[in-house]
This record gives C-alpha cells, sequence and structure tokens, in this order.
C-alpha cells in the first residue's frame, strides 16, 4: 500500500512538472478563479526579507491554495523578492524551481513595462534610460515615434543594444558575431518564412547603430553587413517601412562613418556603400560623396576601388545633390581612368570617369546627354543612367562631346548633331 502511494505521488509530480513546463500552464491569476480563491490585496509597504523567504518556501506546501498565494505574494513584492527567487532556481523541489522562474520571469516584464512607460513619459530622458539612447537620439531625434522605435530595436536586439554602453573592443566582438549569425540566417537560408523571421527593419537599424559608433572594423564585417542590407528580400521591406525615415538616418550616419574613417579601406567603403546608399535612396550620404570626388580630385592613381567610388559618388551626387555641385563633378572631366568597357557591334567602347561626370552634371543642369554626344544612354533609376552607357568608341568623339560642353556653359547652345533612334 505503502509502495502505491509513492507510486502516485512521484506520477503527480511528473504530471505537474509537464504542465509547469508548457506554455499551457494557467496563470496565477486563473488557477487562484479555478480554485474560488481571492487574490491577495497588493502589498501596502514593500515586503520584508523574512515574509520573501516564507513566501519562498511555501512554493512546496503540500496545498495548491498555498503555493497559489504564495505564488501572487512573491509577484507583488516585485523587485525585491529577485534575488531570493533566483536562489530557488536550484531547489531540489522541481514545482519550487518551475514556479520560482516562472515568478522571475512574470516580475521582469512588470519591471520592463514600468521601464518601458517611463522611458516614454520621461519630459528629458537621462540617467536609467536603455543603452544607446543619446547616441540614437542626437542621430534622429527626439520624439514618441523616435522612442518607440529605439525600445523596439532593444526588444529586437538586446544583447547588441547593450554593447553601446561596453569597451569598444567588446562592443565589435559582439557586433561581429550578431551579424555571423544574422548572415548566415538571411543568406544561407533558402526559406523565405525563416529568412523573414529572422530580420525585421529594428534588427537592421540595431546593427547600423552599434556599428556607427568608434569601434574599428575589418572589412569583411562591413561586407558582410553591406550583404545583409543589400538582400532583395530585406531591400524591399526597409524600402516600404513605415520607419523609413528613421532607418535612412541611421544608415546614412553608417555609411559615412566608414567612408570618413581615413583608413587604408576608406576607397573600399565607399566604392561598396554608396551603391547602398543609391539603393536605398539615402540622400544623408551627400557630404561623403562630396568628399569622396574632392579627394578623387586630388589623387590621381590609377585604383580600381578608388574609380568605382568616384563613380558611384558621381552618381550620388547626380542623384541627391544641386546646381552647386556641377563645379566639382566637371573637375573630372580630364579624368581618364576607366569605369568600365563594352563592345557593342563589334564597336569597342569605354567608359572614363570623365564621362560620367559629365553626363551627371548635364543631368542636374536637365539636360539631355545625347545632344552632347552621348548616343548610347541606357537609362537606370538608381545610377541614373548604366555606367556602360555613358561611353564612346574613340577619343575624337570624347573631344566633340567635351567642345559642346564648353560651348554650352560659355553661354551657347550646343549644336545638336546626334541622330537620335526612332
Amino acid at each position: 500500500m505503502a509502495a502505491q502511494r509513492k507510486t502516485i505521488v512521484v506520477i503527480s509530480q511528473l504530471v505537474l512538472a509537464g504542465l509547469l513546463a508548457t506554455e499551457s500552464w494557467p496563470t496565477l491569476a486563473a488557477c487562484c478563479q479555478a480554485q474560488k480563491i481571492a487574490e491577495p490585496v497588493p502589498l501596502a509597504a514593500p515586503a520584508a526579507e523574512p515574509d520573501i523567504r516564507a513566501w519562498v518556501s511555501q512554493l512546496s506546501s503540500r496545498e495548491f491554495a498555498q503555493r497559489e498565494r504564495a505564488s501572487q505574494a512573491l509577484l507583488e513584492a516585485g523587485k525585491r523578492a529577485l534575488p531570493y527567487l533566483r536562489e530557488a532556481f536550484v531547489s531540489d523541489d522541481l514545482e519550487v524551481a518551475l514556479r520560482s522562474k516562472r515568478i522571475v520571469a512574470a516580475i521582469e516584464v512588470r519591471l520592463n513595462e514600468a521601464r518601458r512607460k517611463a522611458f516614454l513619459a520621461a519630459k528629458n530622458p537621462g540617467i536609467g534610460a536603455p543603452a544607446g539612447w543619446d547616441v540614437f537620439r542626437d542621430l534622429v531625434g527626439d520624439s514618441e515615434h523616435t522612442r518607440e522605435f529605439f525600445l523596439a530595436m532593444h526588444e529586437a536586439e538586446p544583447d547588441l543594444m547593450s554593447s553601446a554602453e561596453m569597451q569598444a573592443d567588446d562592443r565589435l566582438k559582439m557586433l561581429t558575431a550578431r551579424v555571423k549569425l544574422l548572415y548566415r540566417q538571411i543568406v544561407n537560408q533558402r526559406a523565405v518564412a525563416t529568412r523573414r523571421q529572422s530580420m525585421s527593419s529594428f534588427h537592421i537599424a540595431s546593427l547600423f547603430l552599434i556599428a556607427s559608433l568608434d569601434s574599428p572594423q575589418d572589412p569583411s564585417l562591413v561586407q558582410q553587413i553591406n550583404q545583409l542590407v543589400n538582400y532583395s528580400d530585406l531591400r524591399m521591406r526597409l524600402s516600404g517601412a513605415r520607419h523609413r525615415e528613421t532607418i535612412h538616418k541611421l544608415l546614412s550616419t553608417y555609411i559615412i562613418h566608414r567612408i570618413e574613417s581615413r583608413d587604408r579601406n576608406a576607397d573600399y567603403y565607399a566604392a561598396t556603400m554608396l551603391p547602398i546608399a543609391l539603393n536605398y535612396n539615402v540622400h544623408g550620404v551627400l557630404p561623403a560623396a562630396v568628399r569622396v570626388l574632392e579627394e578623387g580630385a586630388e589623387r590621381k592613381e590609377a585604383n580600381r576601388t578608388r574609380t568605382s567610388a568616384i563613380m558611384y559618388a558621381a552618381m550620388a551626387i547626380a542623384r541627391f545633390g544641386s546646381k552647386e555641385h556641377v563645379d566639382l563633378l566637371t573637375k573630372h572631366l580630364s579624368d581618364d581612368r576607366v569605369c568600365s568597357t563594352w563592345s557593342v557591334n563589334g564597336e569597342q567602347r569605354e567608359t572614363q570617369v570623365g564621362d560620367i561626370a559629365l553626363v551627371m552634371s548635364l543631368h542636374i543642369l536637365e539636360e539631355d546627354p545625347r545632344d552632347f554626344g552621348f548616343d548610347s544612354l541606357a537609362g537606370n533609376s538608381v545610377h541614373v543612367y548604366q555606367s556602360y552607357s555613358m561611353s564612346f568608341a574613340n577619343e575624337e568623339s570624347r573631344k566633340k562631346s567635351r567642345d559642346k560642353w564648353r560651348t554650352f556653359r560659355q553661354g551657347g547652345s550646343p549644336p545638336l548633331t546626334v541622330t537620335r533612334e526612332k
């Protein structure tokens, strides 16, 4: 008979453990209601240590009602009960361990919600604001919308966002590990549904913010972030997000920070990140594009990466700049560094930096480049025109184009000598 009672007790404990471990385990309030037990009135004063320890010990009571009352009392005790409940995580009593973990989780939800409400209601959040708030606020401003967005970033990437207050080396390790994981999930994952669950606008915004801080970064890490941002499915969702303006501000800051880093990889950053700005229509990168062109006019070395950086900078200025930038563009008219080559009908054509600078100047001035000898233009909504199409078959045609430009700038009208296709 004693053996049977012991077996029943063991089975009961296993069944209870199964209920506690599942997501369908009833809430404390639901249990109280089912047993027709009134919920305790919230404590008027902070709970004392002896009371908290007594309630923790009552979690192992043989009476279900007493266990529930103790659980509710601990929940109401809130933050003061956390250390005692965490001690109970390793209790030999399975129910005590499971209940204490669930109560801690419930208390943390309450505390987080209280902090959230305080942050949203504060006139000027300062000490006690979530990590990274000061940097974020300086970049995108302080409003109800930006505060909500910032909190969503913390919910999406709690560890990464907390790294804003870490030392630079530790922050870089955190960022590198997170980017590698997301890269594997997004780029190497074929299941579309899984990709969409893995990353949202809040995830990518967190990456931009942390990557913009003064932490050293190697090109391979930047390359992986760029590939994440360029991923077509994510790009479509970010471009249509209602938080697009905030995302664009963070993205432009990230791009400018890298391009203006003045390290040996600055050309690489410009050549790979200005196309991202063009894809996302991020006007904020204009200062970085201007800087690339200014430095490109001074440094004429035939470097493929630098040539690409100048090409995309010219396109960014054409997209986001104004007539005041034309003089900067025209400083590159004599730049014969080759951007691309192609063959059409057996004719070899070449696009030089100077050709792109001229076409982008004409675009800003709302002139048709075809009137200046560019007879093979192919439009492109991102780059204004396809780079290969801003080309000439020989230097004679290129010289005639420049002569027409000089005439135009001197106040004359260029002769319309180009035969256009109907």
